[in-house]
């Protein structure tokens, strides 16, 4: 018994074709409408539908038709405005979590992540499906779609249609019952194209598969049942041969004539326009004598196109007889070199489906322009005057735009206006205060190091050219030893003045092997000096009487000078007053007399 679908139109019933009511719909969406925005177009309108376990549904459309909305609206993707979609009997109102277990969605546009390989897409999907990947069950996924020998690359490295077999492959993931194709082979060559038409196959049975698509061969080889939608509408909805034969244009005849033995190519070359629409006449008149309604669609150099409306099956027996008479007398006077005879394709379909929509549309906008010029006769309405823009004009329609385009936007909005005024707002809200970053005076004390106290072990270096010297550092030794725990007193009897006590700390002070030095005594320190003396200055001195340097008789004393000890005082004195002297340095004076002189310090 067959019983008519529930979502027949009721404004073409004969549209839609009635099924077996054996046949129980796995998936059935029931007037199903998607507006995006209040007011605006719906992207889906009113949508019913039943899709069926075995079997590929194949929807078909213009772009902007509605297909990619109704896949979306399917997976949860948008939620529906209107109506409801029940799959295996859960709708996707109420159960969507449970529905997405066993659904598979290969989706318009690629969606993957370069950094990973095609192993660990199908090894994700797998898993996130619920079932337990093995390396051999991912290989034999691979193979089905071509990518064994890619398993292991990058899916950034992978062509257009790699991708596409990837994303075909990750929907077919965990053995989904309901699997949804948006356009899939696109980008595919040729031979992938009809690899993945053999996959998907081979791959109907046991699920529901619906399937988009701007290939009407490939919907042609692989729908069982097709939708087309217009404007989110169903148009129409059966199998390929209903669809054929409720809009198709019927038979195409196409006729090439004889290169040989015919005079009508000499006529379509050499002859005037009239004489070779007189030989088409002729092969016109001859095919209406068989079937009347023939039309004559094309006609180029060597061929001819011509078409039989539908149902003129009956008529096909004998026409064909007569040109395929053994004699082929028929065939050498019209001068038909061959012929052939081939059904509307689904294609033609579809434009003839198109162009009534186009044509519906048009008369809209017809009887649209009609009322309006009605109006505007009775003087309802006044002609429009465009006036010219000016520029200010133009930069005013401009930031209307841009302002349109940022209310959409709002994170941008945010990002680009909000968030760097909030920013400039609080650095000059901090530049306005006044921080506090003076403190009290703090008391300079040890206390104020935090880390531990501890006693530091020195050393003392003694030396010294006193008759008694080691006797002094002895005693030192002991009292300061004794006395502190951490010091430590060396005797070094080579030292016997200052310089030599310098030069002995500065040669040691890498040496670690001693304790820091804080303390070093010289005893009995003493300075030799070299003065060479000019005897110009003793005769200065003669001249100008020094009392300290002149005899009873006038005459210099040489043994108050040589080997006399002076205190720094009198022999800075004796010399000149530019020369400079200090305790720790030789002082070389010019003169032909050499003589030592030792400086004691008290």
């Amino acid at each position: 018994m067959l019983t008519t679908l529930f979502f027949q139109c009721k404004r073409h019933p004969a549209n839609y074709q009635t099924v077996d009511s054996t046949l129980v719909p796995k998936v059935t969406i029931q007037n199903l409408l998607k507006v995006y925005k209040k007011g605006t177009t719906p992207a889906v309108n009113n949508l019913s539908l039943s899709l069926y376990e075995d079997q590929i549904t194949c929807l078909l459309g213009h772009n902007g038709a509605g297909k990619s909305t109704t896949m979306s609206v399917l997976t949860g993707l948008f939620p529906p405005t209107q109506g409801d979609c029940f799959i295996y009997n859960r709708s996707i109102r109420r159960e969507l979590g449970k529905l997405r277990e066993s659904m598979g969605i290969c989706p318009q546009h690629n969606v993957i992540f370069e950094d990973m390989s095609v192993y660990e897409h199908i090894r994700l999907f797998e898993t996130v499906k619920g079932v337990s990947p093995t390396p051999e069950s991912i290989l034999e996924k691979a193979k089905e779609v071509d990518l064994h020998e890619k398993l292991h690359s990058h899916a950034k490295t992978l062509s257009g249609g790699q991708k596409r077999k990837l994303c075909v492959a990750m929907a077919l993931c965990g053995e989904p019952k309901f699997v949804l194709f948006d356009e899939p082979t696109s980008g595919m060559d040729p031979f992938s194209r009809r690899a993945t038409w053999e996959l998907l196959r081979k791959k109907k049975k046991g699920r529901v598969t619906l399937l988009t698509t701007h290939f009407m061969e490939e919907a042609e080889l692989l729908a069982d049942r097709i939708a087309v939608l217009s404007a989110g509408k169903l148009q129409c909805y059966g199998t390929n041969l209903f669809l054929k034969e409720r809009f198709g244009l019927g038979y195409n005849l196409t006729m090439v004539i004889d290169r040989a033995t015919n005079n009508l190519r000499e006529a379509l070359d050499n002859s005037s326009h009239a004489e070779v629409d007189g030989r088409v006449a002729k092969i016109t008149a001859f095919l209406k004598n068989h079937i009347s309604n023939v039309e004559l669609l094309r006609k180029s150099a060597r061929e001819l196109i011509f078409r039989f409306p539908p149902g003129s099956e009956t008529h096909f027996e004998a026409l064909f007889k007569e040109l395929e008479a053994p004699d082929q007398t028929t065939r050498e006077k019209l001068g038909i070199g061959g012929f052939g005879v081939s059904n509307t394709t689904l294609e033609e379909v579809f434009l003839r489906l198109a162009d009534e929509q186009e044509h519906e549309r048009d008369t809209e906008e017809i009887n649209i322009e009609k009322q309006k010029s009605m109006r505007f006769l009775k003087g309802e309405e006044e002609e429009k005057v465009f006036n010219h823009v000016s520029r200010l004009s133009y930069i005013s329609i401009l930031l209307r735009k841009r302002l349109t385009v940022q209310k959409r936007d709002k994170k941008g909005f945010v990002f680009q206006i909000i968030l760097p005024v909030v920013a400039v707002a609080i650095a000059l809200v901090f530049l306005t205060l006044e921080f506090v970053t003076s403190q009290p005076p703090t008391p300079l004390t040890p206390d104020l190091y935090h880390f531990a106290r501890r006693i530091q072990e020195t050393n003392m270096v003694i030396g010294g050219n006193h008759d008694n010297i080691e006797e002094i550092a002895s005693f030192m030794k002991e009292t300061f030893e004794d006395e502190y725990d951490d010091l430590k007193v060396d005797f070094e009897p080579k030292i016997s003045n200052s310089s030599e006590m310098s030069e002995f700390l500065l040669r040691t002070y890498h040496d670690r092997d001693h304790d820091w030095r804080y303390q070093a005594y010289v005893f009995n320190d003493t300075i030799k000096l070299n003065i060479i003396q000019n005897w110009d200055d003793i005769r200065f001195i003669l001249e100008n009487g020094d009392p300290r340097f002149i005899g009873q008789n006038g005459i210099l004393v040489l043994d108050q000078i040589v080997d006399r000890q002076f205190d720094f005082a009198d022999v800075a004195t004796f010399l000149y007053s530019s020369t400079a002297l200090t305790a720790d340095t030789p002082v070389n004076i010019v003169s032909s007399f050499i003589f030592t002189v030792d400086i004691v310090f008290s």
